[in-house]
């Protein structure tokens, strides 16, 4: 096997690890720590908006 073929095989392994390995991170916080970088913002993460009720908005058919 030519040395260009093994190196592309392993550079190729390291990068879908490193890909994987922080998509695993981000996805398995399910929110349950708080990341704050620059230490000025809430203690904890803001509470999700509730959403409008099913008929929307009074008067109007939606956004246009």
């Amino acid at each position: 096997m030519k040395p260009w073929v093994i190196f592309l095989v392993l550079s190729w392994g390291f990068v879908l690890s490193l890909v994987s390995w922080a998509y695993w991170r981000l996805l398995s916080d399910q929110g349950q720590k708080h990341f704050d970088p620059d230490g000025v913002g809430p203690a904890a993460p803001a509470v999700p908006a509730r959403a409008v009720g099913k008929k929307g908005r009074k008067g109007g058919k939606g956004r246009t």
